[in-house]
């Protein structure tokens, strides 16, 4: 497994590039949560178009909303 990038996005949330087995991974990191997405190489293209999508604003704010929706089934079975 090759990381292709490390990113810092908005509110706290730490994206993370990968490649292998002919797919780029997205794995998108807040707190105690995670979400990680599978792509397959060939119809992304390069890193650099990878790059793009996963940090493209209409797809940050659906990762946004899928991590409140997250937050909310976590603090209700475990709450601090």
């Amino acid at each position: 497994m090759r990381i292709v990038a490390e990113i810092a996005a908005r509110d706290g949330i730490k994206i993370t590039i990968m490649n292998w087995n002919a797919k780029y991974l997205a794995k998108y990191e807040q707190g105690p949560l995670e979400q990680t997405y599978k792509f397959v190489a060939s119809d992304v293209g390069n890193d650099a178009a990878m790059n793009a999508l996963a940090t493209s604003e209409v797809f940050l704010k659906k990762i946004d909303q899928t991590f409140a929706s997250m937050r909310e089934t976590f603090t209700q079975i475990y709450p601090e």
